[in-house]
């Protein structure tokens, strides 16, 4: 026998004298409940959802506050400015074939 075989024999004898672990099995229903509960809708999620919408909502409000500000600012003091940023534009489309 070589020494490699000896080695082998030796971890063999080892693994069969080793304890057995049990199997653990789920408990019975385990998997019905676990998606019994992802089926079921959550309070907590739909109020987070709806705080997160209401929060959505705010910052769109307050952006939209500031440009209508800044916009009104802009009519306010460039009245001409208006006319050529317009006249710039149709003259681009007019070049283009």
């Amino acid at each position: 026998m070589s020494e490699i075989d000896r080695a082998l024999d030796r971890l063999f004898r080892s693994a069969a004298s080793a304890p057995q672990e049990a199997n653990e099995a789920m408990p019975f229903g385990f998997d019905a409940r676990v998606l019994a509960g992802l089926r079921r809708p959550r309070q907590g999620e739909v109020t987070a959802l709806v705080g997160l919408i209401r929060q959505g909502l705010a910052w769109a409000s307050v952006l939209m506050i500031i440009a209508l500000a800044l916009n009104y600012y802009h009519s306010q003091n460039n009245v001409g400015a208006d006319v050529d940023l317009n006249a710039s534009a149709w003259a681009i489309i007019a070049r283009e074939p």
